[in-house]
């Protein structure tokens, strides 16, 4: 069944609620398929909350110099994950009242800047971490709730033409869809996965959500 992003949000934000109202940082990792709508629904549901802190996967991508058909091999291989897991896994498992940071990786040079920019991370009562490879075996531990955004593909192919252009989608289809795919037939989201709440995006979408202002009081922090 396919939602538009006001009734994605609010799921998530049915699930996070008890959480937060624990006075304990939650974390949420938001995997899916490219062009599902991960980003803006982290966004959003950002919007929700005073102190929430978003991390993307983009900043982790996987530099040039990695980049081998060995590498390429592995599921989920196509994301720097031994970096991610030591600068945000390993501070978040730590649990500590503290401030952390990393460096982005910058997708459109595919190479890090000359001053490369610092994320600095605060851990806030909401941490949402979004971007396809967000649900590696290896990071689930970490989440609280975990999300899975679907699409279909003639809606995935309109989006990414308009996002990206019509070259640009070539090479999705080409390289960056098949290793998605990948992943996510290895990775068992389709069946193994029972604790993640899949979600199916439609061409629907209003940004910000209307209706989801009367969510703010009750749960903001």
């Amino acid at each position: 069944m396919a939602y538009d992003q006001n009734h994605i949000v609010k799921e998530i934000v049915s699930k996070i609620s008890p959480l937060l109202r624990k006075g304990v940082p939650v974390v949420i990792g938001i995997d899916g398929r490219c062009a599902s709508g991960k980003t803006s629904t982290a966004y959003t549901l950002a919007s929700l909350y005073t102190d929430a802190v978003i991390i993307h996967m983009d900043d982790f991508f996987l530099p040039l110099s990695l980049r081998t058909d060995e590498r390429y091999a592995e599921v989920g291989g196509n994301i720097h994950y031994e970096r991610f897991l030591e600068e945000v896994v390993d501070n978040l498992k730590a649990k500590r009242e503290t401030t952390f940071s990393y460096q982005a990786f910058n997708c459109n040079k595919m190479d890090y800047d000359e001053n490369p920019k610092v994320v600095e991370v605060k851990q806030n009562s909401l941490i949402i971490i979004e971007g396809v490879y967000s649900l590696r075996p290896e990071f689930r531990g970490l989440y609280d709730v975990m999300v899975f955004m679907d699409i279909d593909s003639d809606e995935q192919r309109h989006r990414i033409k308009k996002r990206n252009g019509e070259d640009a989608y070539e090479v999705f289809v080409k390289k960056w869809i098949p290793l998605e795919e990948h992943y996510f037939i290895v990775g068992g989201f389709e069946d193994d996965l029972k604790s993640v709440i899949k979600l199916k995006s439609t061409r629907r979408r209003a940004y910000p959500p209307v209706g989801l202002h009367a969510l703010r009081a009750p749960y903001n922090k």
